[in-house]
């Protein structure tokens, strides 16, 4: 929800630029793209897995609900490449749980069902997030962005046990 509508908050309520935000998310992009570099050597530690990847949702929620309180674009930018890194550290340890969870004979559901979650996620979290900025506003819409975070962290655990 954060995603679609961080433009518009960058924008339009902090008065930044669109360089500003091309700043923030080329950032941010590349150093998703290093933690996961650092998140696939970890995740080979199956005692680290589970807790590497629910403590990056939580991390990313929590990074991305927290844009909801910035009063700057730099703010923005920090909280935006946090969420970003425990995003990208995440990635690697999320896959190799899953592949250690499901057996070898469903590997192909198993991922196949996670990447369809993935975006049907990306298709409701605009929508939603158009529903719930027009109702309640973007501040409050990107605090309740923390939930999906804190429920995809909570499934892990979960399956995890």
């Amino acid at each position: 929800m954060a995603t679609a509508i961080l433009p518009s908050f960058v924008t339009q309520t902090l008065g930044g630029s669109a360089g500003a935000l091309g700043l923030i998310e080329g950032i941010s992009d590349g150093l998703a793209g290093i933690a996961k570099l650092v998140g696939g050597s970890a995740a080979n530690d199956e005692t680290r897995r589970r807790n590497l990847a629910a403590g990056g949702y939580v991390v990313t929620g929590v990074a991305t609900a927290a844009i909801g309180v910035a009063t700057s674009v730099w703010q923005v930018g920090i909280l935006r490449a946090t969420a970003w890194v425990a995003r990208g550290a995440r990635g690697p340890a999320k896959n190799a749980l899953l592949a250690s969870l499901a057996p070898p004979h469903t590997y192909g559901r198993a991922f196949g069902y996670e990447r369809t979650m993935d975006h049907l996620g990306a298709v409701v979290g605009p929508l939603l997030a158009a529903a719930l900025v027009a109702t309640i506003g973007v501040r409050h819409t990107i605090y309740l962005s923390v939930i999906p975070g804190l429920l995809a962290a909570l499934a892990i655990v979960v399956a995890a046990r």
